[in-house]
């Protein structure tokens, strides 16, 4: 599974900041209507190696992850699964292992015991 670190940022009754690093895991990647991927999704385990023949899709996966951490990401119509621009372009991550502290605080997003977002 891949390993994301971010901080979680709380602040007490007395106004100080309590900050911790936490890892958490992705446990799957979708990726919809993005360049030469119509509807696929990424498994993810500790270790990933990504093999196949010239766009078969590795690139494309690791480019949406990527857009799925931008805050302005821009598409053309070269982005688009065949060019449709008709239809979205999707990237969905789904995290695992969320200690309650992460569950509480995304608790709009958790599915069971995982986080799911999509952009």
């Amino acid at each position: 599974m891949a390993h994301i670190f971010i901080t979680i940022l709380k602040i007490n009754i007395a106004g100080e900041k309590l900050s911790r690093q936490t890892t958490v895991i992705i446990s799957q990647l979708r990726v919809q209507n993005f360049r030469c991927i119509l509807d696929e999704s990424l498994p993810c385990e500790k270790l990933i190696a990504l093999v196949g023949p010239n766009g078969s899709g590795k690139s494309s996966f690791l480019r949406a992850l990527e857009m799925f951490y931008t805050i302005s990401t821009k598409y053309t119509e070269h982005g688009f699964y065949n060019e449709n621009i008709s239809k979205d372009i999707i990237i969905t991550v789904e995290f695992t292992q969320l200690t309650e502290d992460e569950k509480e605080l995304f608790q709009k997003y958790v599915e069971g015991e995982n986080l799911k977002i999509l952009q």
